[in-house]
């Protein structure tokens, strides 16, 4: 999960909730809800919240799609998350 955004993470987990992380830079240090653009390192291990250690594990990050229209336009748009990065980048 190397590189991974922690809002990316809090998606990640269906049977689990991420709460933090524990950060093997800075020795291990916990932080708890961290903000969003944290991009996890190698090393660093995600704290949740889950009914087991053995009942959850990381899914596939869910294809976002949004339907938008613009004002006075006809027609509805659909833009995808990759496409929708692109543009806010």
């Amino acid at each position: 999960m190397d590189g991974l955004l922690f809002q990316d993470v809090l998606i990640s987990f269906p049977e689990a909730i991420p709460c933090g992380v524990k950060v093997a830079a800075e020795g291990g240090k916990i932080k708890l809800n961290p903000d969003d653009n944290y991009a996890l390192k190698e090393g660093d291990e995600i704290l949740v919240i889950a009914e087991d250690d053995d009942t959850y594990a990381p899914g596939p990050l869910p294809e976002v799609i949004l339907l938008f229209k613009l004002d006075g336009a006809e027609s509805w748009i659909l833009v995808d998350d990759f496409q929708l990065r692109k543009l806010l980048n």
